[in-house]
């Protein structure tokens, strides 16, 4: 793979490990809908010009309930639910948990064609639900100040991910990949407004804030989305899965240098112990074993 394409990947994971700290600073101070109100509303913007092509208005035009679905499915509640989550979850528990998503995709992939997970995929679900476990242990509860509910939160938006990337390959194979972006921000845009009409808080939100509401929207959406979408037309896609290895790491990296979070041996266990989940359930470890039963095609 070019060195060129390599450095995308870094970035790319760099951008998005970003995400997760921006909702840890922005959500204490506009509340979990707000943040996702304007993160969707302002990445629409940035990508409004991809309505110049004439293949990505008509695919608007001719997909509209399959894009409702992937407004709702594929940033509405996932993008609420991670908001939520950060106001309990320190930077890189969130970014670990959601990269889980790779598992629940296969599993609803399984689910949807009617078919039995293998003995590694079912491996790599506990390994993934295992490292989660050792990641929030101390969290771990459903009472008042516990992070039980961010945890499930965080699990439930995979899982939302999961359902709306199976939809999206089977039920609008043939919508363009910009006009999908841009219908489900825009899409989102309006079913959150009410939302976050109503919870708005009444006290101004500070300038870091309003940063990174605006970082997280244009740097870790928009052009995120376009730099992933470049990338899926230029390596494999066993290459950019890579990305779901790298986000965590970064994720890490930015809470410790700016919000000062803590990096443990419970952390590192967790993250490892969750990632070789996710590696066993895309085929990518043992590769040997699950290339000779299941074949070399990406999942």
């Amino acid at each position: 793979m070019p060195i060129s394409e390599i450095l995308r990947l870094v970035l790319l994971s760099a951008i998005w490990g970003g995400s997760f700290l921006f909702l840890r600073i922005a959500t204490p101070d506009f509340g979990p809908f707000p943040v996702v109100w304007l993160r969707v509303t302002l990445a629409a913007m940035c990508l409004s010009p991809v309505l110049f092509r004439h293949e990505n208005r008509q695919c608007l035009r001719s997909s509209g309930p399959g894009m409702l679905v992937m407004a709702l499915l594929g940033a509405a509640i996932p993008f609420s639910l991670l908001s939520y989550a950060t106001l309990t979850l320190e930077t890189g528990t969130t970014a670990v948990i959601n990269a889980l998503t790779p598992v629940f995709t296969m599993l609803v992939t399984l689910a949807w064609v009617r078919q039995a997970p293998s003995r590694w995929q079912i491996l790599g679900l506990a390994a993934g639900l295992t490292g989660i476990l050792i990641l929030t242990w101390d969290q771990l509860s459903f009472q008042k100040g516990g992070g039980g509910w961010a945890v499930a939160a965080a699990l439930l938006a995979t899982i939302c991910y999961s359902v709306a990337t199976n939809f999206l390959k089977i039920r609008m194979a043939r919508a363009t990949a910009q006009a999908v972006t841009f219908g489900s921000m825009a899409g989102a845009s309006l079913l959150l407004a009410p939302l976050a009409l109503l919870a708005w808080p009444a006290q101004p939100a500070s300038a870091g804030s309003w940063i990174a509401v605006i970082l997280l929207a244009v740097l870790c959406t928009a052009l995120a989305y376009l730099i992933f979408y470049r990338l899926m037309t230029r390596v494999s896609a066993l290459a950019a899965t890579s990305v779901t290895f790298l986000v965590p790491v970064f994720a890490f990296l930015w809470g410790w240098l700016v919000l000062g979070e803590s990096i443990t041996l419970q952390t590192v266990i967790g993250m490892v112990i969750a990632m070789s989940g996710t590696a066993l359930t895309l085929g990518l470890w043992p590769r040997k074993r699950v290339n000779n039963k299941e074949g070399s095609k990406p999942g």
